[in-house]
């Protein structure tokens, strides 16, 4: 993860990251000195529950020859490549590419279609260029209650996305949901018949937002990536 003496060249290491419960998580060799395990049933069944989830130091069991997955809060860097990807049998994906400050390139892997994608294009799309600063990106997810519109009764959720910050000031989103400017969100059935909230119009409006801000001078394609198991959140969402 980033130190802060960013050096702005690259080491050769590659690290990925996926984006789940609030966290950024990575698979590793080896427990971090000081870690504490918490299994995949309680990270599931708290998840369900709507709770807050306090993953620092945490690590999850899995298997093959990462064996664990381990969760940090926040990355540093510039953000040097940004893509839509359709790994062969998963969900779309937005890929950050990260010269972080450690010198070494991250991905970054998220859900397309997803609240914290949603809200991370909407704040870079509020900075005059964004591939050209040193980033702190640290993924969120809070537990919230409101009451239903229709029955009254309390609905529990997750808000989620990402606290973006250049220089420690932090970026505000460009577009409200209230702003006119920004597509609505669209309540449609999945696949079992259940209501839930499509993203697709309006996180495609905020990507091609984003990318008129890609500066330029600094721009380079995302390097191609071999397909890398990373855990990303994948959860069924009430309509918000």
């Amino acid at each position: 993860m980033g130190a802060k003496n960013f050096s702005g060249t690259s080491t050769g290491r590659v690290n990925y990251y996926g984006v789940s419960y609030g966290a950024l998580s990575v698979r590793v060799k080896e427990i971090p000195e000081g870690y504490e395990e918490i299994t995949t049933d309680e990270l599931k069944s708290r998840s369900n529950r709507k709770e807050d989830i306090d993953l620092r130091e945490r690590y999850v069991t899995k298997s093959g020859d990462y064996p664990y997955s381990v969760f940090y809060q926040s990355i540093e860097g510039t953000i040097v490549g940004i893509s839509k990807k359709e790994p062969q049998g998963m969900s779309k994906m937005l890929e950050l590419e990260v010269l972080d400050s450690d010198g070494e390139t991250s991905y970054v892997s998220m859900n397309l279609y997803s609240k914290y994608t949603e809200n991370l294009l909407n704040r870079l799309t509020s900075l005059d260029s964004w591939n050209d600063k040193n980033l702190t990106l640290s993924p969120y997810s809070i537990s919230n209650t409101f009451p239903d519109k229709k029955t009254g009764k309390p609905v529990s959720i997750y808000n989620q996305g990402f606290s973006v910050r250049v220089e420690g000031v932090k970026v505000e989103v460009a577009y409200k949901n209230d702003d006119k400017k920004l597509p609505p969100t669209e309540l449609i059935q999945d696949a079992q018949g259940n209501d839930t909230t499509s993203r697709v119009k309006r996180i495609d409006f905020l990507f091609d937002q984003a990318m008129t801000k890609f500066s330029a001078v600094t721009a380079k394609p995302t390097s191609s990536q071999k397909d890398v198991d990373v855990e990303v959140e994948d959860e069924s969402e009430l309509p918000f």
